[in-house]
């Protein structure tokens, strides 16, 4: 099982840094740097360890991924062996569960890329499969309980949400102490449980590399927790908003109100609060979540409560009709791969192991139920989470979906157990089960195989050579920061570009930087992210000049500086191929991004009289970055405007495949019942642009 997992992971791993925390851990790891609070120390050393294989820079990314590729294949192999601890014999059933568990999305993801996740259910999996055999051994018991509270305390040093395996581990030590109580002296349990803090707090150390690194002030230090007190706030976290029990709805800033009295069906009262924690927190943000990996899911966009976008289905018309609107297959232009149904099989599989379980081995029954309660609804109330989240945050909830893969395993050693009792022509249907994790593997491959994804590291290279030598960048999220670190720090890339996140910063620090920037003549340029947040800041100062906005000196007129643009889009910025490569969500919004900059560039170049480098610019765009499928039908349409325009010849490719495009898309939604059509402007992709 093991190796299974770690051969799918490695074809199908990601082969430089992915969006969000990726292209900062493996900065960090490598540089041995200090990340965002609270830290992740010992996930930092095991990475920097492997990057430490990298022939070449641009190896590092590669191999801090493997990382995350054998914690993902150990944690597989765990889950088998959990399974047997728990009920030997169950070699069939354990197979099904480890193998659901490999190929679903959320474990599928965290397994490819370098983030914190894969390693911590890994040490999840790995405190439960020791206190398994605490719970069954005869000899050396205290041996395994000395090994868990080792354990527990490198795993916080790689996440928090470890803690979230202790209720289950002190039900199994209380269930296996209970007998052996009343025999031994209390002076015994005195003595072991100051022996388990010791060990508890030896795999804390790793910690303490965070001060020691920050006092050595390297290129990344996030909050420089050198001092006590700083360490303190470091990993208490102090500088995010703490999320109070109650109020459930605590946050009004934006338009969270609007939202969650969307949610809580426009009351704030006490019934209110309860209702948006039971429909948003526990059932939108958790239940969502595990059907997503057990149900099916509709595609991979961000899911802001709408018809469609986020939502899961089934696979079954006549359910999917309730979920979505309709039960026909969505065209791979609204899904864009994201895809996939299992028709209710893993969840049923994991009903019938969750009653047989209960049924035949209540006491270990629960051992499941803690995992998977404090894993997901209980840690999606303690966490009282915002509408809406910036990004859908499915591996928060990991651990539940690891126990439910223990149902599953249970659910499927009862069919086979009941096979058993059969004449041999049933016997052999017994491995049937095995083509639940199948069909789970062929519906998420497509989406989940990011052997060719390029384009993180082709956003940080190209925003950063648009700027001009020793230029000062102002940045905003984590998708225009993040990756930029790495191009920095680990290639070694334009290191002479100053990155400022306003957002890390704070705006006033942020606007004493500018300052010092202007006095020393510096250029000055801010990402798209950062221009949509404070542009008003700016009025009529700000310039396109190519992937990013360029503060010019006075008042200007135009907001393109075409020239200028022309010039670093043909010969500072390049796309790798990604005709036939599964691109995210959030690469597909860089990629209309730029394509809309080339379309404003292009525009303002036929405007002054240069339509050939208009055409030039347009053709080298088109052949690196393909409009079909993963350009939106609005800036898909404006590109086929501007191809018109210029005259030139792939104007009839392109406006047919979009015309196509429109037409496919009309005609599934036209499917949808009168009911339901009058969501469609909120769920389908661009629907005044269709419909136009």
């Amino acid at each position: 099982m093991g190796l299974i997992a770690v051969v799918v992971y490695l074809l199908t791993m990601a082969r430089t840094i992915c969006f969000w925390d990726c292209g900062e851990f493996v900065a960090t790891s490598y540089l041995l740097g200090v990340g965002h609070p609270p830290g992740a120390p010992f996930y930092q050393l095991l990475a920097h360890l492997f990057t430490l294989m990298a022939t070449s820079p641009q190896q590092v990314a590669l191999f801090s991924n493997l990382l995350s590729v054998l914690a993902g294949g150990a944690t597989v192999s765990l889950l088998y062996f959990c399974v047997l601890l728990m009920r030997p014999g169950a070699r069939l059933g354990a197979s099904v569960g480890a193998l659901c568990y490999l190929f679903c999305h959320t474990a599928w993801v965290s397994a490819t890329e370098s983030e914190v996740y894969s390693l911590a259910i890994c040490f999840c999996a790995l405190m439960l499969w020791s206190m398994l055999h605490y719970y069954r051994s005869c000899h050396y018991r205290f041996r395994w309980l000395m090994l868990t509270a080792l354990l527990l305390g490198l795993s916080l040093c790689v996440h928090l949400l470890c803690l979230l395996t202790v209720p289950a581990l002190i039900y199994i030590m209380v269930r296996a102490e209970w007998r052996y109580f009343r025999v031994r002296k209390c002076r015994i349990y005195w003595q072991r449980l100051l022996l388990l803090l010791l060990l508890f707090g030896i795999g804390l150390s790793p910690y303490m590399i965070i001060p020691i690194r920050a006092a050595a002030n390297p290129p990344i230090n996030c909050g420089n927790p050198a001092s006590p007190k700083a360490f303190l706030s470091y990993v208490t976290r102090d500088q995010y908003a703490h999320a109070p029990i109650y109020p459930r709805m605590w946050n009004h800033q934006g338009n969270h109100d609007m939202y969650m009295a969307y949610w809580s069906g426009g009351s704030d009262d006490l019934a209110g609060n309860l209702r948006y924690m039971a429909s948003y927190q526990v059932c939108y943000m958790q239940l969502r979540y595990l059907f997503w990996n057990f149900v099916g899911r509709f595609d991979d966009q961000q899911g802001y409560g709408s018809l469609q976008h986020g939502q899961f289905v089934t696979g079954i018309p006549i359910i999917d009709r309730l979920l979505v609107g309709t039960g026909v297959k969505p065209p791979s232009s609204v899904t864009h791969r994201g895809y996939a149904v299992y028709y209710f099989l893993p969840l049923l599989l994991a009903i019938l192991g969750m009653v047989w379980l209960r049924k035949e081995y209540r006491s270990l029954s629960w051992v499941v139920w803690f995992l998977f309660l404090f894993g997901g609804p209980l840690l999606a109330v303690y966490l009282n989470g915002i509408a809406y989240e910036p990004r859908e945050r499915d591996y928060a909830y990991i651990l539940s979906f690891f126990a439910f893969a223990i149902w599953i395993a249970f659910g499927a050693d009862q069919l086979v157990h009941w096979l058993h009792t059969k004449p041999s022509v049933c016997f052999h249907l017994q491995w049937l089960l095995l083509a639940v994790p199948l069909l789970m593997a062929f519906q998420n491959l497509p989406s989940h195989n990011r052997s060719q994804h390029q384009l993180p590291r082709d956003v940080a290279l190209n925003i950063l050579n648009t700027c001009d030598p020793n230029a000062v960048l102002f940045t905003y999220g984590d998708n225009d920061t993040f990756p930029l670190w790495y191009a920095q720090q680990v290639e070694g890339i334009r290191t002479d570009v100053t990155i400022i996140n306003t957002n890390l910063t704070g705006l006033s620090k942020s606007l004493t930087f500018l300052s010092q920037a202007q006095l020393q003549g510096r250029p000055v340029y801010c990402s798209h992210y950062e221009y949509n947040a404070h542009q008003a800041f700016f009025p009529s100062t700000l310039q396109l000049a190519g992937f990013a906005y360029k503060l010019a000196d006075g008042y200007v007129e135009d907001s393109v500086a075409a020239i200028a643009s022309y010039m670093s889009m043909t010969q500072h910025i390049a796309w790798h191929d990604v005709p036939d490569c599964y691109c995210d969500e959030t690469a597909r919004r860089f990629m209309n991004q730029y394509w809309t900059d080339v379309v404003l560039v292009c525009r303002s170049l036929m405007q002054q009289g240069y339509a050939g480098h208009a055409a030039r610019l347009f053709r080298k765009t088109l052949s690196e970055l393909p409009v079909h499928p993963n350009i939106s039908m609005a800036v898909a349409r404006q590109v086929v405007e501007v191809s018109k325009q210029l005259g030139l010849p792939e104007y009839s490719m392109l406006h047919a495949a979009w015309k196509s495009r429109r037409q496919v898309e009309l005609d599934y939604y036209h499917t949808m019942s009168l009911e339901y059509q009058r969501y469609i402007a909120y769920t389908m992709e661009e629907f005044d642009t269709i419909m136009q």
